[in-house]
């Protein structure tokens, strides 16, 4: 039925969500993309007091952790793809 399909769907999305999340947390724990995004911050606002060495390692910071999101997700994607 429709609805069935709906509840699959939104399980498997919840599925491959959960993966995501635990892949991601276990290198990146809370406390660590708190201070990822807060550092972001103060890397982007010119007004800073931050040198340019760390304005570019917080910069660095947030790349690697958006590198680190997509394999995340494709890690994600082969495990599901493994279980069917």
């Amino acid at each position: 039925s429709a609805a069935s399909d709906v509840y699959k769907r939104q399980e498997g999305e919840h599925d491959y969500d959960s993966i995501v999340s635990a892949i991601i947390m276990e290198r990146y724990d809370a406390n660590k993309r708190d201070a990822i995004f807060a550092n972001l911050e103060m890397a982007r606002d010119t007004t800073s007091v931050l040198d340019e060495d760390k304005r570019a390692e917080y910069l660095k910071e947030y790349t690697d952790y958006q590198s680190y999101r997509i394999k995340a997700k494709e890690i994600a994607k082969e495990v599901l793809a493994k279980l069917k």
